[in-house]
């Protein structure tokens, strides 16, 4: 048999199919690999910075996530002005995990009330030394405490809940976190009016404890006078100097309890807000009642209930004669830990609108902290409703 060394017609249309086919494929492999490194290089830029959605990006410092991309997907038909409100017995949202492990991120910022199965998660800037009041003289009042641990309360009003101090470790404390025989308790802040109080205490000279505070968030510090003074030179920190550092993403802003984003506290409320039986936006006019629903839930007994909420709520969580007293009597302890009237960081000289200056610097900080705003479902209020 001889094999011709010219093709026949048909064998020559075989053979442009084939090397077609093996064009396409190749083709496909080509571009299959460069989506492969496309993608790779923009998860490797997406780790290093965070576009802020405004025309800059936010570094991520590596030693401290400040999990700018953790935020919950919330639709904006879900959010509202005054945001997510929960109440005791209302179903809880479907889907939420059956187990939850609680991070490093402010965990003992957690509190534990063991006698009446309850966590509270108290935020700096959002009612704290008042809950933190409250809770220490519900639990002194209990008829089960013991004589050492009245003792224990009585020193100080502040961090005296501490899953730590009942030996309860991480895993026990998750395990209530999705426990139903357990209230889960939180109250929030609009972020940006939470930002400026806390400037207001720390860096405007209102709280004793404000120096360090300032510093240690923003590299200024409150000098002789209650003038405020620069570490490295120039002028004092203004306000949208603070916000600035805010938007840029600045580690040690973000590091402070009083400016730390609320979704980071609590062992990372962005990741067990779901699990929460009771939250609300904090305001004055309706903290009262929502803390009387909640005692009421938890059978604190009426008398009990309707005075801590006359002496510790309406005050501000001041330390209330009536209890020192009657402390003293019924236990032989002398309280001590009260909260000084400069937490009040209300300015009525100068406008909260004075302070931003202007729709842009708002929105600014806004921005800074849209994963606080997406978590509770609020809507960041305009500048002209300041």
């Amino acid at each position: 048999m001889v094999f011709s060394s010219h093709a026949s017609p048909s064998g020559r249309k075989r053979n442009n199919s084939s090397s077609k086919v093996q064009h396409v494929i190749s083709l496909m492999v080509v571009i299959v690999t460069i989506g492969i490194i496309v993608t790779s290089r923009r998860m490797e830029v997406y780790d290093c910075v965070k576009d802020n959605g405004m025309g800059g990006s936010i570094p991520i410092d590596k030693s401290f996530q400040i999990s700018l991309d953790r935020s919950p997907q919330v639709s904006v038909s879900k959010k509202s002005k005054l945001g997510l409100a929960r109440n005791p017995g209302d179903p809880l949202p479907p889907g939420r995990s059956s187990e939850v492990t609680l991070q490093q991120r402010a965990y003992n910022r957690l509190m534990v009330v063991p006698e009446y199965k309850l966590l509270f998660c108290y935020i700096e800037k959002v009612g704290c030394s008042m809950f933190n009041q409250l809770f220490r003289l519900l639990r002194i009042y209990h008829p089960s405490l013991t004589p050492e641990e009245r003792a224990y309360l009585a020193e100080s009003h502040f961090g005296r809940a501490k899953a730590q101090h009942f030996n309860m470790t991480a895993a026990e404390v998750s395990k209530h976190m999705t426990d139903p025989e357990w209230t889960k308790v939180v109250f929030f802040r609009d972020p940006a009016d939470r930002f400026l109080s806390g400037f207001k205490s720390k860096c405007g000279g209102a709280d004793d404890d404000g120096a360090r505070h300032c510093h240690g968030a923003f590299g200024h510090y409150m000098g002789t006078n209650n003038k405020r003074q620069p570490i490295l030179g120039g002028d004092p920190l203004s306000f949208q100097q603070a916000v600035e550092m805010a938007w840029n993403g600045t580690h040690s802003v973000f590091a402070n309890h009083h400016f730390k984003m609320s979704a980071d506290f609590c062992g990372g409320l962005d990741t067990t807000i779901d699990h929460y039986n009771m939250v609300h936006l904090l305001d004055k006019n309706t903290v009262g009642m929502h803390v009387k629903d909640l005692f009421d839930h938890l059978g604190v007994e009426k008398e009990l209930s309707e005075e801590l909420l006359d002496r510790v709520v309406k005050t501000g969580g001041a330390l209330h004669p009536v209890d020192v007293e009657k402390v003293q009597k019924a236990y032989g302890l002398k309280l001590r830990g009260n909260i000084s009237k400069s937490h009040n960081t209300a300015d009525h000289k100068v406008s909260t609108k004075e302070y931003f200056g202007s729709p842009e610097m708002l929105k600014k900080l806004q921005k800074a902290y849209s994963r606080d705003y997406d978590m509770f479902q609020l809507v960041p209020p305009n500048f002209d409703e300041l």
